[in-house]
């Protein structure tokens, strides 16, 4: 899995996997975050039958009526809301503390030829990261990522009900918006491996340094790797600064397109309305489902670099928990395994030999 990207498709299954035990708890929650998330398209309904209500000539026990039910939705959408969020937040925050049990269990169960690999520290914050951004993860589907998948579904379900026109022109937005998205996030996707990579070694080489203290003073290597660590934090930085330069060219894009797309739908459900073929209500209906569908998307670009930072943290979490465990050996023990040899070992302090080519 290291050499190979960590695919959304491994993600998927292994985000399945870590719910084991709380799958039907956590179906049940997404589910009533769903409908919580619904109310909003009825209560834009509703506001475009008050506003066309006014032109007809509106009573005030129709009023009254329309506005009691927004109100009731509005209120039902949030004591749903608060249920939902925090069924999922108490599930988000168990399922982090058996992964990273799992992990850290896992560490100890694996070869010895594959700890020679890689640093301690680079393993620990995997664990840490890997453990925290799963976490993270399902913090954001149960703030605004259940939301998002409901307003951009939604909004095109809807439009499809109502006008082949106006559905057309949600999915060419939409469809233009994504592939604007995928093509920056595949690079950011890249730049982020890279990213993690440099953020490990550095903490791999500080967890060395600090773990031993006395080793590092006394053979007076502190300058030296001090010298290293500034190096790889400085290579850091500039990947970093390569990674936030691209998520800002990124939203610029997408919020010019958003902008344009946004006024244009605008000006179509103008034109229908001074033709006569939707009613003056009917525009705010309109675009309130199409501003759905433009924030569902938005929210979706504002979360995305997120999303990958997590994933591909998760992705190098599982490198450990998909591990080879150490297996029971086939050889057999030596004798004298007790027995320790030295053989023509050498050993320099600073610039001193303390020992040459000494055996026993």
């Amino acid at each position: 899995m290291s050499k190979r990207e960590y695919s959304v498709g491994q993600f998927l299954q292994d985000y399945w996997r870590f719910l084991g035990g709380v799958r039907a708890r956590y179906a049940y929650y997404s589910l009533v975050r769903v409908v919580s998330s619904i109310g909003g398209f009825f209560t834009a309904y509703l506001l475009g039958m008050i506003v066309d209500s006014f032109v007809a000539g509106a009573t005030i026990s129709g009023l009254a009526l329309l506005t009691g039910v927004i109100a009731a939705v509005g209120v039902v959408s949030a004591l749903l809301r608060v249920h939902a969020k925090l069924g999922l937040h108490k599930i988000a925050a168990k399922v982090r503390i058996r992964v990273r049990k799992q992990a850290v269990t896992k560490l100890f169960d694996l070869s010895l030829s594959w700890h020679e690999k890689e640093a301690t520290g680079s393993k620990v914050e995997k664990i840490s990261r890997g453990g925290g951004s799963l976490y993270g993860i399902m913090q954001i589907m149960a703030i605004n990522g259940i939301e998002t998948l409901v307003d951009i579904v939604g909004a095109v379900i809807l439009f499809a009900a109502l006008s082949g026109k106006y559905v057309l022109f949600a999915a060419v937005y939409g469809g233009i918006y994504l592939l604007v998205e995928r093509y920056f996030s595949g690079r950011l996707v890249t730049q982020q491996r890279v990213q993690d990579r440099v953020r490990e070694k550095v903490s791999a080489q500080l967890h060395e340094a600090t773990a031993n203290t006395l080793t590092v003073k006394s053979l007076g290597l502190w300058d030296d790797i001090k010298r290293a660590l500034s190096n790889k934090d400085r290579h850091h930085y500039r990947v970093w600064m390569k990674t936030r330069k691209l998520t800002l060219s990124k939203s610029l894009a997408i919020n010019t397109f958003a902008a344009i797309g946004y006024g244009a739908f605008v000006f179509v459900a103008g034109l229908d309305a001074l033709v006569g073929v939707i009613t003056i209500g009917s525009i705010y209906t309109y675009a309130s489902y199409f501003g759905r569908l433009r924030g569902g998307l938005r929210r979706l670009t504002d979360m995305m670099p997120d999303l990958i930072k997590w994933k591909s943290h998760v992705g190098r979490m599982m490198t450990i928990i998909d591990g080879k465990s150490e297996v029971e050996g086939s050889q057999v023990m030596p004798k004298d395994w007790k027995r320790m040899v030295f053989d023509r070992v050498s050993f320099r302090y600073r610039d001193k030999w303390v020992l040459k080519n000494f055996s026993l």
